[in-house]
Formats: structure tokens, C-alpha cells, sequence
């Protein structure tokens, strides 16, 4: 199973389907699988949350700290942004652009979960959900 950022925030960030999300995937799977691009995109959500006053920098550091301590124990097993996966990820981004606008970075995820068979994806993301009907991914719903 691969989860995408949209995933991966609502473990470490309280959010609406937070609570959802983690009574899904507890006890499935032995380890959560993504990009290694959910470092960046974690720090990314939670520079934004604590902008807009979501957060307090405590608890910033606490969520990314505590993602990166899963991320050493091996509770996530995160695939590496290769030249082969950019390449990919341009072709789906011109396969689908008649159809869906993908964003470069969710077009990086569904390289990694093709390359890899990572199937099915897990996401939240309401463009991240049409480009994976259009290739026909499987998705976890």
C-alpha cells in the first residue's frame, strides 16, 4: 500500500479524518510505504500550519520529529526520487493533461507507486483520487 502526503499528514497532524485514517491502517500493514518526497512535503504542511496559527512551534517540531522517529524505527519504508522517477512522473503528467491537472509533486507519488507496485494508493486528495481512476489504480477507499 502507498500513501501520499494527504495520508501521511493526518498521522502526524490532527486533522478531520485524522482519527479515520489511523483506525484504517492500524494493525494492516507492517510498514507505510511513500516517497522519500513526504520529508519535504511534511515540513512543507507543517511551515503552512503553523503559519496560519494551527500549530505552535512545539508542536511543529513534535509532529515532524515524531515522523522522522517512525521513519528511523522503520515504520515507513520511503522510496527514493530516482532520474527514471522524474521522467515518469513528466509522462503522466502529459498523459493526463487533457483529463486531470496534475501538480508535479503528486505526479512524483504516483511514479513511485507505479515503479514500485505499491498498489493500492491511499490518498485524500480530491486530484491526487482522479488521476489514479483515470490510470486505473487501484486505490484504498
Amino acid at each position: 500500500m502507498y500513501l501520499d502526503t494527504s495520508v501521511a499528514a493526518k498521522l502526524y497532524f490532527d486533522e478531520p479524518e485524522s482519527q479515520w485514517i489511523s483506525k484504517i491502517l492500524a494493525g494492516t500493514i507492517p510498514e507505510l510505504c511513500s516517497s522519500e518526497l513526504v520529508i519535504v512535503e511534511l515540513q512543507s504542511v507543517a511551515g503552512r500550519k503553523l503559519r496560519e496559527k494551527f500549530l505552535t512551534s512545539r508542536q511543529s517540531r513534535d509532529a515532524i520529529g515524531s515522523f522522522m522517529e517512525d521513519d528511523r524505527k522503520g515504520v515507513w519504508h520511503l522510496y527514493p526520487v530516482t532520474r527514471e522517477t522524474l521522467v515518469s512522473a513528466g509522462k503522466l503528467i502529459e498523459r493526463l493533461s487533457g483529463s486531470v491537472g496534475i501538480r508535479a509533486l503528486d505526479a512524483i507519488h504516483l511514479a513511485t507507486c507505479i515503479e514500485y507496485s505499491l498498489y493500492p494508493i491511499f490518498t485524500t486528495d480530491k486530484v491526487m483520487l482522479s488521476a489514479a481512476k483515470e490510470l486505473k489504480i487501484e486505490l484504498l477507499q
